[in-house]
């Protein structure tokens, strides 16, 4: 299997609404080229561990104990297995490319 071009790198704690607006818009793209998505869940104690889970296979969620957002970029470097990397933040969204 081929390795993805780029790693979108999403760092999100309590945050159930904006979350699904920036992973439609991640998923949404049409980069030419392979890429993951990467969502680093830092703790979140709300709903937004089901919202993830409905996104399935589509992304790759990593949780880990709350630390913070520097720390959940990092983790999410560290996952990334594409050699580019792009932070999208948790109640952001991508335009679409034209």
């Amino acid at each position: 299997m081929q390795a993805p071009a780029l790693s979108v790198v999403i760092a999100v704690y309590n945050r159930p609404v904006t979350i699904q607006q920036a992973l439609q818009s991640a998923l949404d793209q049409d980069y030419a080229g392979r890429y993951e998505v990467i969502v680093i869940d830092d703790g979140s104690t709300d709903s937004t561990p089901e919202v993830l889970a409905a996104y399935g296979q589509r992304v790759h969620i990593i949780r880990q104990q709350h630390l913070g957002r520097s720390a959940a970029r990092n983790a999410g470097v560290r996952y990334s297995s594409a050699n580019l990397v792009a932070f999208l933040d948790s109640d952001a969204y991508l335009p679409p490319v034209r």
